[in-house]
């Protein structure tokens, strides 16, 4: 008995040793795109595909599931253990049979890697699998990702940074230059050969007023073509660029007249020559000349008062330069819509070509306004100024001037001999300080004036705390 249950045991041990192994078979598929899910097709109460995992990964299948072959899906995307869809990310689901000749070694890699390609699913038709297709590559790209986010970051910031703010400069630009070259177009340049034309930088663009000596206009600049820029530029007599010590003088005094820098002095910018034509830029002033603004009787004393005061702090800062303006007159006074003074033309030799204008010697000037010692072409010092300043002062509070006349040579006379008559005689409400300051800068000797405007000045303050209230 025990002798036929060993014999049976070994028989059954040998027959176990001559059957192939059932071991199960790890697989490893080479798909492209990668990622793909493996089924395996089957019949079960669970449906005909057994899901295995993904191409890449090993799969795990059992021998005793299979007879000579098997028959894999590969692609679909997957929803627990069921295909949610037919493809794969925009690629169709692709059938492939593997043959148990092909399902030996550990781990088995099919196909293989030195001898053929992976299999490759086929893209699926339409716009929408080609979407799919683009943004899974993506994702299997990450650092072509980061590189083209970085790009259009860089790209997109360069756009609403740079590009789009000089689109709109540019246009805006374009516009500009469009409505200022049109502008000089519609410039009246039959009846005046200088509107229109540039001069250094500025394009005149309106005149603003003339004399004998010179023609202002209102320029702006071309390069920035901005009227809150604007420049005022005087262009002058052509005949004197002809006149070389005009020439000399011109440039010698417009050098020393870009030194002045002084809230109450007309800041000159830049002087030059264009065609044998010479110019000069100064500060463009929006208000009118005092000449202008003055009425007919004067001006009362608390309106006049600051206003003299203005000229007076302009003219020292001037005479502190060593600068005699030589032609002081309401005229070259600008009173700004801030009710800011503005002293005009300081140092600058002037000739006008009219009746109440002449010249002596060397020294040019309104006779209306002018020294003795001017007259006679004496030396020319700050005096020379503050008896203009008298004369101007005569007039702001009572709208005449001292010395009244038609004739330039009568007027001069005057000036030279007559004493003049007394504010109080033409406003008698005004104060005896201010007469006796009148009187004073109206001595026909210059060294019998004020010492200098500064002490001029101190007076003026006196009468304005006396009798307008200031502080």
């Amino acid at each position: 008995m025990r002798r036929g249950q060993l014999l049976l045991g070994l028989l059954l041990a040998g027959t176990a040793w001559a059957q192939p192994p059932r071991d199960p078979v790890r697989l490893r598929l080479r798909v492209e795109p990668p990622g793909a899910y493996v089924y395996r097709e089957t019949v079960s109460s669970a449906g005909n595909l057994e899901l295995l995992g993904r191409a890449g990964d090993d799969l795990i299948l059992d021998r005793t599931t299979f007879g000579d072959f098997v028959q894999l899906q590969i692609g679909g995307s997957r929803e627990g253990k069921a295909i949610k869809a037919p493809n794969f990310h925009g690629y169709l689901t692709r059938s492939e049979t593997l043959s148990t000749q092909v399902l030996k070694g550990d781990p088995v890699i099919y196909p293989g890697e030195q001898d053929s390609e992976p299999i490759r699913l086929r893209p699926a038709p339409g716009l929408g699998a080609w979407c799919e297709r683009t943004l899974y590559w993506l994702q299997t790209h990450p650092v072509v990702v980061g590189v083209l986010t970085i790009l259009l970051g860089s790209a997109g910031f360069f756009l609403v940074a740079v590009f789009l703010p000089r689109q709109k400069a540019w246009r805006e630009e374009n516009a500009k230059v469009a409505k200022f070259n049109a502008r000089l177009r519609s410039l009246d340049i039959q009846n005046d050969v200088f509107l229109g034309r540039q001069f250094g930088e500025w394009a005149t663009v309106k005149r603003l007023g003339a004399g004998g000596m010179a023609v202002v206009y209102k320029g702006v600049s071309t390069l920035t073509m901005n009227e809150a820029e604007a420049v005022a530029i005087k262009v002058m007599n052509p005949e004197l660029a002809q006149d070389q010590d005009y020439r000399r003088r011109f440039s010698r005094e417009v050098q020393i007249s870009r030194t002045l820098d002084h809230p109450n002095v007309v800041r000159m910018i830049d002087y030059g020559e264009q065609d044998g034509i010479l110019y000069l830029s100064m500060e463009y002033i929006q208000g009118e000349t005092l000449r202008d603004m003055l009425p007919s009787k004067g001006l009362p004393l608390p309106d006049g008062i600051p206003i003299a005061l203005g000229i007076v702090q302009g003219l020292i800062h001037a005479h502190q330069k060593g600068i005699v303006h030589r032609d002081l007159k309401p005229d070259n006074v600008m009173v700004t819509e801030t009710k800011l003074v503005k002293v005009m033309d300081l140092g600058l030799a002037k000739r006008e070509e009219s009746d109440n204008v002449t010249r002596t010697g060397d020294t040019f000037g309104t006779p209306a306004y002018m020294a003795p010692e001017q007259i006679t072409g004496g030396t020319l010092l700050p005096a020379t100024d503050q008896y203009a300043f008298g004369v101007m002062m005569f007039e702001l509070f009572t709208g005449r001037r001292p010395f009244e006349v038609a004739d330039s040579l009568t007027l001069v006379m005057k000036h030279l001999q007559e004493p003049p008559p007394r504010v109080r005689e033409y406003k008698s409400q005004l104060p005896d300080e201010l007469e006796s300051l009148i009187d004073r800068m109206l001595l026909k000797d210059p060294a019998k004036r004020y010492k200098s405007l500064v002490e001029v000045q101190v007076e003026l303050t006196k009468i304005q705390r006396k009798y307008c209230g200031a502080p």
